[in-house]
């Protein structure tokens, strides 16, 4: 089902709290690349951090960020799976990616600290880890929600 703009901040609210979700790239050659990650929802902005944690290539070359840099559209999913289907559910959200960094840009600096301890409140594990200064912000354009209902059509 659309998500229809009065119902974007319930979604948002609904997903807030969940601790993981996927997002989906698309290289120039049009493959799409998935990647569970984690996140903050600032506003209608969603926050997923470059952190701290081991990676097999340095940050420029991660696939996810190549993707951003050359095509910004992306969608983010999260889900929530039960045993009780009828506790089933799952938000996509579509929007435009960029990468944000530290900057000389003092209204920037304050963006990157409050993501900072945003997502040090939620994900106490960056306490030891490091978030790190690099994020990917994603602006929310649309998006789809459904859950399990009883009703057929």
């Amino acid at each position: 089902m659309q998500i229809i703009e009065s119902k974007l901040n319930q979604i948002l609210k609904l997903i807030k709290s969940e601790r993981v979700a996927r997002l989906a790239t698309t290289a120039s050659d049009l493959q799409p690349y998935l990647t569970p990650v984690v996140f903050i929802l600032d506003k209608k902005n969603i926050y997923i951090p470059l952190d701290y944690k081991p990676k097999t290539v340095s940050f420029n070359r991660l696939k996810r960020v190549r993707n951003i840099q050359k095509n910004p559209k992306v969608a983010f999913l999260v889900d929530n799976y039960e045993e009780v289907w009828k506790q089933l559910w799952f938000v996509m959200l579509i929007g435009r990616a960029t990468i944000i960094e530290s900057a000389k840009n003092e209204s920037r600096n304050r963006e990157i600290c409050r993501v900072h301890d945003l997502l040090l409140e939620k994900y106490t594990q960056y306490s030891t880890l490091g978030v790190g200064d690099k994020y990917i912000k994603i602006i929310v354009l649309s998006g789809f929600y459904w859950r399990y209902t009883e009703t057929r059509k």
